[in-house]
């Protein structure tokens, strides 16, 4: 059965959700049986072979905002717990 791209990259676990698939689509990262999509509304069949060049393991954007802090900052975190709360 087809379906939509984005809900197939989250299906197949390649995406943590279709918002995060639609932003890999949209970023260029995904291929089609090796033929790069940019429409997360693609539709893609079942056996379709789906890659995503560069897969984000991070929750969130922030945590690329918190490595280059700690980076520039010289801050050493082994070894310890921390807890992002946010403050938007």
């Amino acid at each position: 059965m087809a379906g939509r791209l984005d809900a197939e990259l989250a299906r197949r676990g390649l995406a943590r959700s279709r918002t995060h698939a639609a932003t890999l689509i949209a970023d260029g990262l995904v291929t089609v049986d090796g033929t790069p999509v940019v429409k997360a509304s693609t539709t893609v069949s079942d056996d379709a072979h789906l890659d995503v060049a560069a897969s984000d393991h991070y929750v969130s954007r922030g945590a690329h905002k918190l490595i280059a802090a700690l980076d520039a900052f010289v801050i050493d975190v082994t070894g310890r717990l921390a807890l992002d709360m946010g403050a938007s």
